[in-house]
């Protein structure tokens, strides 16, 4: 059972196939061209009609951008309401980002008639995230897998699709776009090749003996609660930040281990060399409107991605709207990569409070992880 122009035309809903139909003679899909594109004129007229007349009629979205057959046969009939179509340059119309908006109305129409470029796949993806968000759990929400879910991805695996995990009311909004990358530089949105000295640290680092569970020690700093790095950049999962200036400080913190970071912008100079921390010791500074966060120093547990803990991390810090900042990071570890890189997220203002994220009063798993590991062992030894 089929609907609407697919049901008509009995190839589908795609207009691309309707329209070769048409051209090789199939009446059915003449006629499913003819109905949409009555009903076309007959909305445009009831709603001139509402407005008491128009300025300017719209042709967007896939079938509005595209189809120059479909724009001349809307535009028929609509002389009475000051509307004339420029037949070569609808025929000639063409929209991308450069250039969003073509004229194909005629030189003395009183109606403009344009062609408008619009995002309309990026418009289904994100109702197709606003709606995972209300029946998904949260795991299936987070990093990469809320993508693959929105693009349909055929190699998609649930997060945890034994037990389960929480629902969702407590994850971050995601804000989507239409780049496919966060990374801005290089241009082509990839992390840099990294060295062949990162690749020999790699090979040479040496395998722990053991089982992860014989000791706490042994498991990472995520499981216990110490930290989940800085800069964080993890997608959904209690991702918000709080930034608090003074005269002479800037305090930012991050939801996740609740860490705040304390940072001097009076020209602090940084810690000697020889004093390492787990998040690096940062200075700040302004450069016009964007705060500039400089973090060097990382101590060997504490750098990101692999990096040395020679890392230097730039944070820039820019409010390009009322409700908007961009949060750009740049990586520069030349015993690591080929080149430094940087991405690009949006932080979008929230109205929410942020909530202790209390990781270590409620770290029941690590307790579990122990047992569990000594329950293996003592079932393995029959004593």
């Amino acid at each position: 059972r089929r609907s609407g122009l697919a049901g008509l035309s009995g190839v589908g809903r795609d207009l691309r196939d309707i329209e070769a139909g048409a051209a090789e003679g199939n009446d059915d899909c003449r006629m499913a061209i003819h109905v949409f594109c009555h009903r076309l004129r007959k909305y445009i007229g009831a709603y001139s009609a509402a407005m008491g007349g128009v300025d300017a009629i719209v042709f967007t979205a896939g079938i509005g951008e595209n189809s120059a057959a479909t724009r001349h046969r809307a535009a028929q009939r609509l002389e009475f309401l000051g509307a004339r179509l420029d037949e070569d340059r609808n025929r000639e119309a063409s929209v991308d980002d450069a250039s969003p908006v073509a004229e194909i109305s005629a030189e003395h129409s009183r109606v403009r008639l344009l062609v408008v470029r619009t995002d309309e796949e990026l418009a289904i993806y994100q109702a197709r995230a606003a709606a995972l968000r209300d029946s998904e759990q949260a795991g299936n929400l987070l990093g990469d897998l809320l993508i693959q879910q929105v693009l349909e991805d055929p190699n998609f695996r649930e997060f945890d699709p034994g037990t389960g995990n929480y629902n969702s009311f407590w994850l971050v909004e995601r804000e989507l776009d239409n780049r496919t990358s966060l990374i801005v530089d290089p241009p082509d949105g990839r992390i840099p090749t990294v060295t062949e000295a990162a690749r020999e640290r790699r090979r040479n680092q040496p395998r722990p003996t053991g089982g992860r569970a014989d000791s706490h020690e042994r498991r990472s700093l995520l499981d216990r609660c110490i930290s989940y790095g800085v800069p964080n950049l993890l997608a959904g999962y209690n991702a918000y930040f709080q930034i608090a200036q003074s005269a002479d400080h800037v305090v930012i913190y991050q939801e996740l281990i609740h860490d705040a970071r304390v940072i001097p912008i009076d020209g602090t100079p940084h810690l000697n060399q020889s004093i390492r921390q787990l998040h690096g010791d940062s200075r700040g500074r302004w450069e016009g409107d964007t705060l500039v966060v400089e973090t060097t120093n990382y101590s060997s547990r504490g750098s990101y991605r692999g990096a040395t803990d020679n890392v230097r991390v730039v944070e820039r810090f820019t409010r390009i709207a009322p409700e908007t900042v961009t949060y750009e990071v740049t990586f520069e570890d030349p015993d690591t990569w080929a080149q430094p890189w940087t991405l690009m997220i949006p932080l979008k203002q929230s109205a929410e409070p942020i909530f202790e994220y209390a990781c270590h009063e409620g770290n029941y798993a690590i307790a579990g992880i122990l047992a569990g590991a000594r329950a293996e062992e003592a079932a393995a030894d029959p004593r």
